[in-house]
């Protein structure tokens, strides 16, 4: 499966929104706490909502997606993750405030954008995988999920501890670089890519 380049990139692209997807956890009661020395019912409050937005909303937010190609839904989700990450980079130059403002509309837009990556990768995924060798596939890409989650934790700690503008900015930048990963996936991975799925509407 290794040697399936196109499958392994997807699944190597895929980790840049898992990663995004556990940073919120990972490091936002942090940031709240030592480099904001704010309540931490922010963090709390931002948490909540996300997961509400989730839970309440993925079906009809992977609904605007239908008839849309795979493709479009998880370039939308990774531009998403990106614009929000944008906005945390200058938390510690406004005020408390502003800061939470920002803190709780970007965790709805991360919540918009797992929303929108989190079926349609998986069944871009599935329809990726080289027939015969579905498991060995499936195997794969839950370490593309697993993987991340794993690491997100030291990970986004050590850049915190150099700079929260340092975070921010690289984990933009790492959403942003599956923009053009996606395009050049999309040609050799059509059918997984191009064609929309009916099981997500994405």
């Amino acid at each position: 499966m290794l040697g399936d380049r196109a499958f392994t990139g997807f699944c190597v692209t895929h980790m840049a929104f898992t990663l995004a997807s556990a940073s919120k956890f990972s490091v936002l009661p942090i940031v709240v706490r030592d480099l904001l020395h704010g309540p931490q019912w922010i963090a709390g409050t931002a948490i909540t909502v996300g997961t509400v937005v989730v839970v309440a909303g993925q079906r009809p937010i992977v609904g605007l997606l239908a008839g849309r190609s795979r493709t479009a839904g998880l370039i939308g989700a990774a531009v998403l993750f990106a614009l929000c990450f944008a906005l945390l980079i200058p938390l510690q130059a406004v005020p408390l405030p502003v800061a939470t403002v920002l803190i709780l509309l970007t965790s709805l837009g991360f919540s918009i954008a797992e929303a929108l990556f989190g079926p349609t990768a998986t069944a871009a995924a599935a329809a990726a995988a080289p027939p015969g060798a579905e498991g060995r596939a499936s195997s794969i890409f839950q370490l593309s999920w697993g993987l991340p989650i794993a690491l997100a934790p030291g990970l986004l700690a050590t850049l915190l501890s150099a700079s929260n503008a340092l975070t921010w900015s690289i984990l933009a930048l790492t959403c942003a670089s599956a923009v053009p990963a996606l395009v050049v996936l999309r040609k050799k991975l059509p059918a997984a890519l191009r064609e929309p799925s009916p099981a997500v509407s994405a």
